[in-house]
């Protein structure tokens, strides 16, 4: 992890995956936590008490988050 002294004294720490993603982040005051599906994109992010969810296409195009849908064009845009 990377442990860093912020201005307050307090730390935060950092933990980071092999591809350089954030896997977690640990302070006094919150955490946060993140988890990646096998492509690499974040699935599921966990603050405190609230967790936001993400779904992807085969095109790994965000097609939700939360309760928002997205929609895509015949070209994928």
């Amino acid at each position: 992890p990377i442990e860093e002294i912020l201005a307050d004294q307090s730390t935060l720490k950092t933990h980071y995956d092999p591809s350089d993603r954030i896997l977690s982040i640990d302070h006094s005051l919150f955490t946060l936590q993140n988890n990646y599906n096998i492509k690499g994109n974040l699935t599921l992010s966990h603050h405190q008490d609230f967790n936001q969810t993400f779904d992807y296409d085969p095109l790994d195009q965000l097609i939700s988050e939360n309760d928002t849908f997205y929609q895509f064009d015949s070209n994928y845009n």
